[in-house]
Formats: C-alpha cells, sequence, structure tokens
C-alpha cells in the first residue's frame, strides 16, 4: 500500500510517504473517522467481499457506505435502548426528504422516529432484527444513496448524550465552511458559486442528480435513459434500481464508438432522458468524446450527467459538456482520507438549468457541519497534494 499525505507547517506543505506495512482492517489516518481501513492481501479483498469472518471482525472502521461505523452503532444502539425498540434494527438518516424516500421504496415492514432537532434533524429508520431480506435493502439503500448519517455529527449526540466525555481533535477551518468549499468547488469546476450544491456524499450527489434528472424528464415524457461505459458500482445500481417500470435502461458499454452512440440518440428522439458517463470511467479509465455526445444529446433535448471523480475536478474540466456534474470529494479533496463528501453542480448554460437547479436542492443531504468545517481546512492544501500526485504518477 502507498499513500500521500502532507502536514502544513505555516505557509509550506511537507509531503509524507507512507510506504510500510498496514496490518488488516488498520486506519488511515490515525483518526476515528479514517474512511480508509487497509486490506494488505488479494487474501484479504477477497474475503471482504466474500463476508469472511475473519476479515469482516478485523475492520473496525472503513469506507462509511460500507461499514457502519462504531460511533454510528453505538448511537443507534442507544436510541432503540431509550425508545423500548427492543428486537428492532435500525439505521440513521440526517434528513426528512431522505427518510421519506427510503420508506417510500420499502414500502411495509419500517417505520420512522425523529430523534434528534437540535441543529438538523435525525431520524431512526427502524424494522424487525430478524427479517434480512429487509435489512439487506434498507442496507442497500443507505449504500446507494449515501444518506446515511456521518460519524462526526454521531459523535457530537454521543457526547450530548454523555455516552462519551469529548470529540476527537483535529485541526478545521475558523471561518464560513460551507462558504469556503462551495468558492474553492467553483473554481475548480469553473462556475458559479451558486451553481455548486456540497452533498452529504459523492453517491449522494450522484443520487441527488439523478432524481432531479428523472423528475425533470418524466414530466416531459422522456423515459429512455443511456448509460455510456462501465459506472462505479452504486452508480449504476441507482440506475438499475431506480427507475420506473415505463422507464428504461440502455447500457453502451465501449464508449469509443460514438457512432452507435450518436445512432442510438437518434434513434430514440424525443424519447431520451438523459446520458450518463464517467470521464474518466471507473475502473477502465476510458475517455469519451465529450463534446460531440453533447451536442448530440442537447439537440435531442436529453440530460448529459457527467462524473470525472475518478481524474478529479482538480484534473479535467467537463462541466461545458454536462447539464449535471456530480463528484465525489472523498478521494481528493479530502486529502486525508478522514471526510465522506461529494458535490453538484449545474450548468448555467443548460437549457434544463432552471428545472435542475430548483429539484436538486431538494433531494440532497447537506454535510455536517463538522465535516465542512474539515473538508475547508483540507481543501486549502488540495491543489498542491493533486499536483504531487500528478508529478508521482
Amino acid at each position: 500500500m502507498f499513500c500521500v499525505g502532507c502536514k502544513e507547517m505555516g505557509s509550506r506543505v511537507f509531503f509524507m510517504t507512507s510506504l510500510r506495512h498496514f496490518s488488516l482492517g488498520a486506519r488511515w489516518p490515525d483518526s476515528p473517522h479514517a474512511v480508509i481501513s487497509s486490506l494488505p492481501t488479494m487474501d484479504d479483498v477477497r474475503g471482504y467481499e466474500e463476508k469472511v469472518p475473519r476479515v469482516l471482525h478485523a475492520l473496525k472502521s472503513g469506507y462509511p457506505r460500507f461499514v457502519v461505523h462504531e460511533f454510528v452503532r453505538e448511537l443507534i444502539d442507544f436510541y432503540v435502548a431509550e425508545h423500548g425498540l427492543a428486537g428492532r434494527a435500525a439505521v440513521l438518516i440526517p434528513s426528512r426528504r431522505a427518510t421519506q424516500d427510503l420508506v417510500d421504496y420499502i414500502g411495509c415492514g419500517l417505520s420512522s422516529l425523529r430523534v434528534e432537532a437540535a441543529g438538523a434533524d435525525v431520524y431512526l429508520v427502524y424494522f424487525d432484527a430478524v427479517d434480512r431480506d429487509l435489512a439487506q435493502q434498507v442496507r442497500k439503500f443507505v449504500q446507494h444513496t449515501g444518506c446515511g448519517i456521518s460519524s462526526r455529527h454521531a459523535e457530537d449526540l454521543l457526547i450530548a448524550y454523555g455516552l462519551r466525555k469529548s470529540r476527537f481533535e483535529e485541526a478545521t477551518f475558523g471561518g464560513n465552511a460551507l462558504d469556503q468549499v462551495e468558492r474553492e468547488l467553483a473554481e475548480q469546476i469553473a462556475c458559479r458559486q451558486s451553481d455548486v450544491l456540497v452533498c452529504a456524499s459523492g453517491m449522494n450527489a450522484f443520487y441527488a442528480g439523478f432524481r432531479a434528472v428523472r423528475e425533470c424528464q418524466q414530466s416531459r415524457g422522456r423515459t429512455a435513459w443511456i448509460q455510456l461505459g462501465w459506472l462505479y458500482l452504486d452508480s449504476g445500481c441507482v440506475l438499475q434500481e431506480f427507475l420506473g417500470e415505463d422507464e428504461c435502461l440502455e447500457c453502451l458499454y465501449d464508449v469509443a464508438d460514438l457512432d452507435a452512440l450518436l445512432a442510438r440518440i437518434r434513434e430514440l428522439g424525443d424519447r431520451l432522458a438523459a446520458v450518463v458517463v464517467e470521464c474518466p470511467s471507473n475502473p477502465l479509465i476510458r475517455i469519451c468524446d465529450l463534446n460531440r455526445i453533447a451536442e448530440a444529446v442537447r439537440a435531442a433535448g436529453g440530460v448529459m450527467v457527467v462524473d470525472p471523480t475518478i481524474a478529479s475536478i482538480y484534473n479535467v474540466k467537463v462541466l461545458p459538456y454536462a447539464d449535471v456534474l456530480v463528484t465525489s470529494l472523498t478521494k481528493y479533496a479530502s486529502i486525508e482520507g478522514d471526510i465522506m463528501v461529494g458535490a453538484l453542480a449545474v450548468n448555467p448554460a443548460s437549457p434544463h438549468y432552471g428545472d435542475l437547479v430548483l429539484r436538486t436542492s431538494a433531494f440532497h443531504v447537506p454535510p455536517y457541519g463538522r465535516d465542512l468545517g474539515r473538508l475547508a481546512h483540507e481543501m486549502q492544501a488540495a491543489p498542491d497534494v493533486i499536483k504531487k500526485m500528478n508529478a508521482n504518477a
């Protein structure tokens, strides 16, 4: 494993390598909020995917959408006991809209309870603990939509209830963190600050963009979606799981076969809802002709959704070819690997701009304040870190 981090001392940034062995389950960085957990061998990776107890028991933390953080588990246990819900399993969601989306999506078997309203709503969604199929559906929804509560939010609530003594000490931004993050994102994406929406995770940004586009295009009778190339697993799952029976999804995996794509866009005509693409793609790192594709999609009245996460908004500028840009910030902007966060931007030149701006904000889950403060702090050094990563590569 090789990681590159940075430490800021005065006005200088010092880069440090971490070329050493990390034992199974070891966190990186050494913080309770780390989103990286070591799987040092291919046998460990396989064991994780196949749910081998040896591997799962070693993972005390991990990527928050996949591994329930110990602070979150502790808080859920507290609420379950506090509200007399013995025999119930639960998830915590810091959004009324996301909670309602979950309940509507699953249908029967779920109940929700607002458990905290200080600063932001938090809902406990609970269900019969012995219903494994239902538990799997709930877990997948939270994973795909990125709407779960963050470890810092859970930590603060545990302290408020007297279950923990103090929060983990870490550097944070001293001013208006949201304004700072939005301004930095607007500069990197090359858009106006007002057109940036910071989200609780990259998948939440994707989900909010998807829901906004779907609602916008459904009202016009447009129901045909195209996935161009391979997408990150959960992005593909959102398209597969959340489209309705009257909608269709086509996957055209060869991003270099421009003629086939353009022909299909023409064939769909006014049925085309959107084309969704990663540029570069994850994991094959393939590049499509965004310019010509965007022209064809716009001419047909469709929406172009582009995700540049794998190379980052620091390295590629894709907004001119997108109606909606969605991205994770966990991999690059969060240079220390201890924040789950994402962003969405709407292109003001898009003919769908008005509809999309109104709808995206309705579906996104905003980041917790402490996560924003930490992100604003780390993003100050992110451009230099990215330059170093590029030079190393």
